[in-house]
């Protein structure tokens, strides 16, 4: 009787007699139920090993790459509200958070300052 390795594990021995021939998937990997190889996690997701599936990231984190196993916040002057992308604060605008989930957190330049530039992580800047 042939039992298939588990989820967020794979193997490739055939004739196996225990689920010590199955090994886990490393992290930013996945694998589903009788799986013989581990998938990447997409963009925007991660995983930590030994996962059934990916976890998309929080707003304000993003996974930029493939592949990985934490999630990064937002630097500041940035913002996020999908989980593979941060955007930039508009011009006259700035935001000195770090993982700042939405536009929101860009605040207007002071009064008498102003700035043309994307993403401005200080009053000073603008």
């Amino acid at each position: 009787n042939c039992t298939l390795c588990p989820a967020g594990t794979f193997g490739t021995a055939y004739g196996a007699d225990s689920d010590d021939a199955c090994r886990g998937c490393g992290p930013g990997n996945f694998s589903g139920e009788g799986w013989t190889f581990c998938e990447t996690c997409p963009l925007g997701t991660i995983s930590t090993g030994n996962a059934s599936s990916c976890d998309f990231c929080t707003a304000g984190r993003i996974a930029e790459s493939p592949g990985l196993d934490v999630c990064s916040p937002c630097t500041a002057g940035r913002y996020g509200f999908n989980t593979s992308t941060c955007v930039d604060c508009g011009p006259g605008r700035y935001s000195q958070e770090l993982g700042a989930e939405g536009s929101e957190s860009c605040l207007a330049c002071p009064a008498g300052r102003a700035s043309a530039a994307y993403g401005a992580d200080s009053p000073l800047r603008c």
